[in-house]
């Protein structure tokens, strides 16, 4: 891993640097510099105006700094020119004049590209690939247990299956919760967003009463349903509540219609809920595992290639103006771990949010219905790993790397060292979920408190050094 010397931004106090070696070879050579600029300035009557008085200050704010690195002809690489865009890579002058020049790495475009190569390659892709397959699992697990239910011939083994491919292909999901950036992502939020997040997993806007409607109903069997539906009534979330919720009351309020019209009951006393709840399941699952293999195409080079959208970001033709936007939209999926993780699915439960009005609020967790909040919001942690790095260990190029190339290497590993701690810590959690909030809270309470370190750190130090732009529905958040 290289290191460069930065300087600071004029007006960042929070911008970190690190000691540069050699201190005492830089000492002797501006010595000897200043020595040589006084001779020079002597001999030829420099220094001072006409009248003998001394020259004026200069008040430029970016002379160059001499030192030893920079006598040897190794450029400094500042703040300004990571920052700058489209500018060729700086080629160094051979010592040897019959020797190949070669172009001298710093951390400016290029740098930007290699994290946004890593980003796509390394983590994006691989987590698409394994919620696609993991999607397509799901699918036959649902359909199998269709068609037992119909049959009448349905047992806990077909249930069980079921249950489980959802829990594997919600895990793959969450880590791709922290990464909505192009197709993944909302339109008008992040370049090229198509909105499939929302239609493959809409918490937190769910209402499992207008899935008892549509269970009800019988609308879900309709060719045109998942495309003209609202997205609370399909997706993960719904297949959720079909799978585990196995009470024969609904969640919905007397006034509504399958409750003042009798038809509800009317639909329990045939014995047909289960078949209905089961084929309503199989066919959000087989939607869902169809928005899955459109989302990884649209991804991959041999489809939309949006992974080769970040790769040369910047380049002609490409959909975003600079390097620097595409890193932003990355960092705005990161941002998930702040506004999501942190503040919906830990604060509030907890206590901690002023969302939450009792000591806890289980009803306010992730997942009521399948218990499975601990292991998302460990799989979303892992997921923002995986991007800090660059991918699954320390050789890709991720936010670590941009970081030390910044002078800031120290704050990159507190950062690591704070996502890890918060891993740690939510593995930890006694139980499941609610049995946490019920028998020991303070052990969600201190998961909040460790992912809040990370966090802290994400819309501090870490938004100033990268001259990065913290999401809208983030600006005003200020715990």
């Amino acid at each position: 891993m290289q290191t460069y010397l930065s300087t600071a931004n004029p007006g960042s106090p929070n911008t970190r640097t690190h000691a540069s070696h050699g201190a005492d070879s830089v000492t002797r050579t501006l010595f000897v510099v200043g020595a040589l600029s006084a001779f020079l300035l002597s001999a030829c009557g420099g220094g001072g105006g006409d009248d003998g008085t001394p020259a004026p200050t200069s008040t430029r704010t970016n002379t160059p700094v001499v030192t030893a690195t920079s006598i040897a002809n190794t450029p400094v690489v500042t703040a300004t020119s990571i920052a700058a865009t489209n500018t060729p890579a700086a080629t160094s002058t051979p010592t040897n004049p019959n020797a190949t020049p070669q172009p001298t790495q710093t951390p400016g475009e290029f740098e930007r590209r290699a994290l946004l190569d890593s980003y796509a390659q390394r983590v994006a892709l691989p987590a698409l690939r394994d919620f696609s397959a993991d999607a397509a699992a799901l699918e036959t697990a649902t359909a199998a247990l269709a068609t037992s239910t119909a049959n009448g011939t349905a047992t806990t083994v077909e249930t069980d299956a079921a249950r489980a491919a959802w829990r594997t292909a919600i895990e793959s999901w969450q880590a791709i919760e922290v990464m909505q950036v192009g197709p993944t992502g909302s339109p008008g939020m992040v370049m090229g967003g198509e909105g499939y997040r929302d239609e493959i997993y809409s918490w937190p806007t769910i209402n499992p009463c207008r899935v008892d409607q549509e269970t009800v109903s019988g609308d879900f069997q309709n060719p045109d349903f998942f495309v003209v539906e609202l997205v609370n009534t399909r997706g993960l979330a719904a297949i959720e509540y079909l799978l585990f919720d196995a009470d024969q009351t609904n969640a919905c309020a007397a006034a509504v219609d399958i409750n003042a019209q009798g038809t509800w009951n009317a639909l329990v006393a045939s014995g047909d809920l289960a078949e209905r709840r089961s084929a309503y399941a199989a066919a959000a699952a087989a939607a869902v595992a169809d928005r899955a293999t459109e989302l990884q195409t649209a991804w991959e080079p041999s489809g939309g290639d949006f992974a080769g959208e970040l790769s040369n970001a910047g380049l002609e033709g490409s959909i975003f103006s600079d390097a620097q936007d595409a890193i932003n939209d990355v960092f705005a999926g990161l941002f998930y771990v702040e506004l999501r993780v942190k503040d919906r699915k830990l604060a509030a439960p907890a206590g901690i949010s002023p969302d939450c009005e009792d000591d806890v609020c289980p009803e306010l967790s992730e997942s009521r219905f399948a218990d499975a909040s601990k292991e998302h919001i460990i799989a979303n942690l892992q997921a923002a790993e995986r991007i800090f790095l660059g991918g699954a260990d320390e050789s890709g190029v991720g936010f670590d790397d941009f970081l030390v190339s910044m002078s800031a290497g120290e704050l990159a590993d507190e950062m690591l060292d704070e996502l890890r701690n918060a891993i740690a810590v939510a593995e930890a959690i006694p139980g499941t979920f609610s049995e946490a909030l019920a028998s020991d809270p303070d052990s969600v309470r201190d998961t909040h408190a460790a992912v809040k370190m990370f966090s802290d750190d994400l819309k501090a130090d870490f938004v100033t050094i990268l001259n990065l732009e913290i999401p809208e529905e983030g600006s005003g958040d200020n715990d």
